[in-house]
């Protein structure tokens, strides 16, 4: 059994970008797992904020992100009743496939030295005898006390 220092569980936005933030910041051996093979569909969350962009940027993927979006800088809301209004800024949003996003997240923690391993389940978080604390416990994972994000 080999110990880690970070096993994430979930390569979504919240994973992937732990994943690339641990690594920016000199943490090593950090293992992000999914269930799923990569790159994958996901039919929800498809828009990056202002503040969403300015993260996206601080983890190097704001050239990529762009690339691969639809900028948009105005939203039209339709109700039930037909009323219509308008929302514009002068900040930038993204529209932007998950599938596209999360696997450029993914890619780049990759690109910084973290291990991506998919498909890959796990059997769920154990609670350590021994000394307390949290950790994960597969056949080939073994994290205890250091760090266990789940995304």
């Amino acid at each position: 059994m080999t110990k880690h220092n970070v096993v994430i569980v979930g390569a979504g936005p919240g994973g992937g970008a732990t994943a690339v933030r641990l690594m920016q910041n000199g943490i090593k051996d950090v293992v992000l797992l999914d269930k799923d093979e990569f790159p994958r569909d996901k039919t929800c969350g498809s828009a990056l904020s202002p503040n969403g962009l300015q993260m996206v940027t601080e983890l190097g993927l704001a050239d990529e992100v762009k690339r691969l979006g639809t900028v948009m800088h105005s939203l039209i809301v339709t109700t039930p009743g037909n009323k219509q209004m308008r929302f514009t800024t002068e900040q930038a949003a993204i529209v932007l496939l998950r599938k596209h996003f999360d696997n450029q997240l993914v890619e780049r923690a990759k690109a910084l030295g973290a291990d991506f391993r998919h498909p890959q389940g796990f059997g769920g978080v154990c609670r350590i005898r021994h000394g307390g604390g949290r950790g994960l416990r597969r056949h080939e994972y073994d994290v205890r006390d250091r760090g266990l994000p789940h995304a």
